[in-house]
């Protein structure tokens, strides 16, 4: 005699890091007629119970979320990657700056940390976010899927004002301010 037994229904589903680490903290979602939420194994792994075909799959992490559409159930592993995001801040002329807050939209504001050493880095679905960068009170937008460019770049301008005479010749001792929702210091002429 034999047995027959049923091949188990599901897909196995994981979120990975851009070294390939698992990573938690993030949430599963398939469509069957509406989202329904995955239960997370706590470890960065997913099991979707489901007698479907194919699926499409929702995961979020951080913020973000990516969806995978027509994905085969079946025996396979389906991964979800993050990528290492870099905002950078440099000066005009190339040089890091320090301090730069930098925050990242998508569905809300969320923050990405502070630039050290001229950068600040976290780990990202891939898409198309909106990047804020706020330094010495201005703030700048910056839009870029990070699936294809994971590194986004801010650049100051190097600001100069003069305060001159009426025969043009340039003065010293002037305060200058600038307001960006509220007046800051620039320095004196």
């Amino acid at each position: 005699s034999f047995t027959i037994t049923q091949p188990p229904s599901g897909l196995s589903v994981k979120l990975v890091n851009s070294a390939g680490t698992n990573l938690t903290g993030g949430t599963l979602q398939y469509y069957d007629g509406s989202w329904k939420d995955v239960v997370n194994n706590s470890d960065g792994t997913f099991r979707v119970n489901t007698a479907l075909a194919t699926v499409s799959l929702r995961m979020t992490y951080e913020g973000g979320s990516q969806t995978k559409s027509n994905v085969p159930v079946g025996p396979d592993v389906v991964v979800f990657q993050t990528v290492n995001t870099q905002v950078k801040l440099q000066n005009s002329s190339g040089i890091p700056i320090d301090t730069g807050t930098v925050q990242y939209y998508f569905s809300s504001w969320q923050n990405l940390g502070t630039t050290t050493n001229g950068v600040a880095r976290k780990e990202l679905l891939p898409g198309n976010y909106t990047f804020r960068m706020t330094y010495a009170s201005a703030t700048n937008d910056k839009q870029q899927d990070i699936g294809t460019n994971a590194t986004v770049v801010f650049t100051t301008v190097n600001a100069s004002v003069q305060l001159k005479n009426s025969q043009g010749a340039l003065t010293d001792t002037g305060m200058v301010q600038y307001y960006f929702s509220s007046w800051q210091a620039l320095g004196n002429t």
